[in-house]
C-alpha cells in the first residue's frame, strides 16, 4: 500500500522548492533602465529577457478601466538591460500586436510625432516595433 502521508511531505517539499526558486530568480534579475526615446530615429533592439504589464494613471474612455500597458526588458548587444514601457497609444498598440515573450528578438523605433486627430490635441508619438521569434524569421508589427 503507499505511504500518502509520505506523498504529500514530497508535494509540500516540491511547492517549497520552487517557491524558493522564484524568489531566488527575482532577487538575481538585473534591473533594467528606462528607454525613453527623445527624437525621432531614437531606437533599441535586443532580446526579451522579460515581459511584464502595467496599469495606466489614465482610463480607457471606452471601459472606464485603467489601461494595460505593456512592459519588455530588453539585453541589448553590449549586455545592459533596458525597460520599455508601452504608455502612449501607439507603442502599447505596437507592443501588444508583436506579443513579444522572453528570447524574441525586438525592435523599437520613434518615427516623430503625428497629426493631431483633433484642433486642440496634442499630437500623437508615433512608434513601429519588430520582432523575430526566437523561433521564427522576422515580422512587423
Amino acid at each position: 500500500m503507499a505511504d500518502l502521508l509520505a506523498g504529500l511531505r514530497d508535494e509540500d517539499s516540491a511547492r517549497t522548492a520552487k517557491t524558493v526558486d522564484l524568489l531566488d530568480e527575482l532577487a538575481t534579475r538585473p534591473e533594467a533602465q528606462a528607454w525613453i526615446a527623445e527624437k525621432p530615429g531614437d531606437g533599441i533592439q535586443g532580446t526579451v529577457v522579460d515581459v511584464d504589464e502595467i496599469l495606466s494613471d489614465y482610463n480607457d474612455p471606452k471601459t472606464n478601466e485603467p489601461y494595460r500597458c505593456p512592459v519588455w526588458v530588453i539585453e541589448d548587444a553590449n549586455g545592459e538591460n533596458w525597460r520599455v514601457v508601452g504608455y502612449t497609444a501607439s507603442l502599447r498598440n505596437q507592443m501588444t500586436k508583436c506579443d513579444a515573450r522572453p528570447g524574441d528578438y525586438v525592435a523599437v523605433l520613434y518615427k516623430g510625432e503625428g497629426e493631431p486627430r483633433a484642433r486642440g490635441q496634442r499630437p500623437p508619438k508615433i512608434h513601429r516595433c519588430a520582432i523575430r521569434r526566437a523561433s521564427e524569421g522576422a515580422a512587423t508589427a
